[in-house]
């Protein structure tokens, strides 16, 4: 993406893995016409969560930008 993006979605992450690959996909089919990031926040999360973000920013053909924070420890809802 060379232009800032005009639209951020930020996502809290936690325990998510097998919901990530579609929210992904809808998440582009809705924000299509728009310049948008996906920002996926990882709160130290036990799953595959982190490892699949990883997977879906390289597999990236088009689409939102997709960027992924992680923290070192789990933060809670605070």
């Amino acid at each position: 993406m060379s232009e800032a993006p005009e639209l951020s979605v930020i996502v809290p992450v936690y325990r998510s893995a097998s919901t990530l690959r579609e929210l992904v996909a809808r998440l582009d089919r809705a924000l299509a016409p728009e310049r948008a990031e996906l920002l996926f926040a990882v709160d130290a999360s036990p799953d595959e969560s982190l490892d699949l973000l990883r997977a879906l920013r390289r597999e990236r053909r088009g689409g939102a930008a997709l960027r992924v924070l992680v923290a070192a420890r789990n933060g809670g809802q605070h």
